[in-house]
C-alpha cells in the first residue's frame, strides 16, 4: 500500500512539474525601450514600474525597427527579469 501511495504520488509530481511551463501566464508590459542588443537579438526595456526587463522578441521581428526612445506595449511571458515576447508593438 505505501509503495503504491508512493508511486502515484511520485507520477503526479512528474506530470504537473511537465505542465507547469504551459500554464505560464501571458502580460501585457508597457515602457521605453533604454537600450537594443542587436548581437544577442534582444532589448531592455524599462517598465512602467521602473523595472529593467530584457525582452527577446518574436522570431522574425525587426530590431531596427526600435530605438532608445521608443514607447512598447510587450505581449509575453515572463521569468525573472527576463520576456519572451509573443508580440511587440509601438505605442504612439
Amino acid at each position: 500500500m505505501h509503495k503504491t501511495v508512493l508511486a502515484i504520488s511520485l507520477a503526479l509530481a512528474l506530470a504537473f512539474s511537465s505542465v507547469a511551463p504551459a500554464l505560464a501566464q501571458v502580460e501585457t508590459i508597457s515602457g521605453v525601450v533604454v537600450s537594443i542588443d542587436a548581437t544577442a537579438g534582444t532589448f531592455t526595456l524599462e517598465s512602467a514600474a521602473g523595472e529593467l526587463l530584457v525582452i527577446t522578441p518574436p522570431d522574425g521581428f525587426d530590431l531596427s525597427s526600435l530605438s532608445v526612445g521608443t514607447q512598447v506595449a510587450v505581449n509575453g511571458t515572463r521569468e525573472g527579469d527576463n520576456v519572451l515576447a509573443e508580440s511587440v508593438t509601438p505605442v504612439e
